[in-house]
């Protein structure tokens, strides 16, 4: 069920500081100017809401021709505290090891559509061996520079009255 359709490369027709969440979950590489977004969903948040943002890092061109950017964690921030949100976590997703099962599986299936015998299971083994230890390690070390995706969670400030003393 679907609240509200609308292009979200324009300015949102919804009301200042009237939502606690909003959720864009692999939305921000398709608009050609993100910062519009990141300024409204700053104004349609209200005091203390709060902004949760998935986007692709180290992942293969979709939705083409409307895939415009891929956003490193630095990128990210500034978009947040430039739109006047405050972060609150920025998680990167995966490691060198997931993002190399992943592009080497979509290459593989691009190339040979029976892969997708054999794709599955490594994925599925990639993701086994991300939890056990030498796997977790290895993409602990690894995701900061090799993530798959990141996940931002920012905050709408309160504002803050400040109260003079006069002296009366």
């Amino acid at each position: 069920h679907l609240d509200h359709t609308m292009d979200l490369s324009r300015e949102l027709a919804l009301s200042d500081s009237a939502y606690d969440t909003v959720v864009l979950s692999d939305v921000l590489e398709h608009l050609p100017d993100p910062r519009l977004l990141m300024e409204q969903v700053a104004r349609v948040l209200a005091p203390g809401g709060k902004l949760i943002l998935s986007v692709p890092f180290l992942y293969w061109l979709h939705e083409e021709p409307h895939d415009y950017h891929r956003y490193t964690s630095h990128g990210l921030e500034r978009y947040a505290e430039e739109s006047g949100l405050e972060v609150i976590q920025l998680t990167s997703v995966g490691g060198a090891m997931d993002a190399a099962a992943d592009i080497l599986s979509k290459a593989a299936l691009s190339l040979f559509k029976p892969a997708r015998f054999i794709v599955s299971p490594v994925q599925r083994a990639v993701l086994f061996f991300g939890r056990i230890f030498p796997g977790k390690r290895i993409r602990e070390k690894t995701s900061g520079k090799f993530p798959l995706a990141y996940v931002l969670v920012a905050r709408k400030p309160f504002k803050v009255y400040a109260w003079v003393d006069k002296g009366y």
